[in-house]
């Protein structure tokens, strides 16, 4: 980009400069006399540069993807003057983790070893999953992970008995988990002796 010599104006980066940010984020610059519209644009991790928005005022608030610095810059144009652009500051982006695809069987029989698992998301480095035996998580148990399950297995003399779970992540540069993922319920049954024909329990496939 050039500046015009008919161009007098001058442009301040204001926010975010420095620090940790997640999207959204708000930039915001000083305003140039006579400007019609201000671009923003940036790299994140030493990429291309993308316009990230365009603005009638001197903030813009916008999301970017990923993690890592950023380097980012406005550029405002001015009618019958040209282009005006700053000088680049830099941040570090920080964005807060998706939330896990997690499943697990729906009903398992007593003593057999099930999975909690999930699909990988993209900077995570770890995961929480909670176990409790109420929907409300009352008195739950946290395990924390790097792979991509937690296995469980539980005894039911009598009857049957619900679990349930939730899972969320972690990045390396925010103490701030993911939200947490949708609800997960299995159905622990006791398996009837052999000779007892009086009770009817439904084995799910797989769990043998």
């Amino acid at each position: 980009f050039t500046t015009s010599a008919m161009c007098n104006g001058s442009i301040t980066l204001i926010k975010p400069i420095a620090g940790e940010h997640g999207s959204p984020i708000e930039f915001q610059w000083t305003a140039v006399p006579n400007a019609a519209l201000y671009s923003v644009f940036a790299q994140v991790n030493n990429g291309p540069a993308v316009l990230v928005g365009t603005s009638a005022t001197t903030t813009l608030v916008a999301n970017l993807d990923g993690n890592g610095p950023v380097m980012w810059w406005v550029v405002a144009n001015v009618p019958d003057c040209g282009d005006v652009q700053s000088p680049p500051e830099s941040f570090t982006l920080c964005n807060r983790p998706a939330v896990p695809n997690a499943r697990v069987i729906g009903q398992v029989t007593s003593r057999k070893k099930y999975k909690v698992e999930w699909d990988a998301v993209p900077g995570a480095v770890r995961y929480e999953v909670d176990q409790a035996d109420d929907s409300s998580f009352t008195n739950a148990t946290t395990v924390s992970t790097q792979q991509l399950f937690v296995q469980f297995e539980h005894e039911v003399p009598n009857g049957s008995r619900a679990k349930f779970y939730r899972v969320r992540s972690f990045t390396a540069c925010s103490p701030v988990a993911s939200a947490n993922s949708p609800t997960l319920r299995v159905v622990v049954t006791q398996v009837p002796p052999p000779d007892d024909r009086e009770h009817d329990t439904n084995v799910p496939a797989g769990s043998e």
